[in-house]
């Protein structure tokens, strides 16, 4: 029966979870007009950010805050110096976002 258990809150956290990636790719596609693939590196690089601040501040507090902060920061970034001149441009807007998720996908070392 514990398996059971178990696997019935394995399913409903990962149907949650793709429930979250797609919601914010029909977001940001239906709200923005900007395909955005990179939603998944996002989560990536704000889990790792917020367990390095956790552990080096010995805060979950903190460490939620700034992953949150950072990667704001950087979505902000990116939709400004990248996104905004691909505008209309969808293959273009698909590529990039692709290479960004490759890149954050290379700096978030593997443990």
């Amino acid at each position: 029966m514990e398996f059971w258990i178990s696997q019935a809150f394995n399913g409903i956290s990962y149907g949650a979870l793709l429930f979250l990636f797609a919601g914010g790719l029909s977001l940001i596609f239906g709200v923005m007009k900007i395909i955005n693939l990179a939603h998944g590196s996002y989560y990536l690089m704000a889990g790792y950010l917020g367990l390095t601040i956790m552990r080096i501040e010995d805060s979950y507090f903190l460490g939620i805050l700034g992953a949150a902060v950072i990667i704001a920061l950087l979505g902000i970034f990116m939709v400004r110096v990248f996104l905004r001149k691909l505008s209309g441009n969808d293959l273009g807007q698909v590529l990039i976002t692709m290479g960004f998720a490759l890149v954050f996908q290379d700096l978030a070392p593997l443990r």
